[in-house]
């Protein structure tokens, strides 16, 4: 590359050797970036799945329970464990998307 460059050079061609040198940069700032974010986002999605199964495994028990307790207090434990569940779903949704993103460059 170096060799390339410098032939380049001396041939008087140095647009060609500065938008070579902008592609080589892009090329390893996306790497970087790629290798930094995908690897994040892949953990975030699976604590999230792990998050969003204990929310639905928490409302089944609760539902099953309605009927034994204090049905006020399960009442407001279900819509908090559904709130929970659509935060987990927007936030895997925004994590599969920030990989797809990442892995289109």
């Amino acid at each position: 590359m170096i060799t390339s460059l410098t032939n380049q050079f001396a041939d008087g061609n140095a647009g060609n050797i500065s938008g070579q040198l902008g592609d080589t940069l892009t090329n390893a700032a996306k790497s970087i970036v790629s290798s930094i974010v995908s690897p994040i986002s892949t953990i975030g999605l699976i604590l999230l799945s792990l998050a969003l199964v204990f929310l639905i495994g928490k409302i089944v028990v609760l539902w099953t329970k309605r009927k034994d307790g204090n049905a006020e207090e399960i009442k407001k434990s279900l819509k908090w464990n559904l709130v929970g569940i659509l935060v987990c779903i927007v936030l895997i949704t925004t994590f599969a998307l920030i990989v797809s993103t990442v892995l289109k460059f």
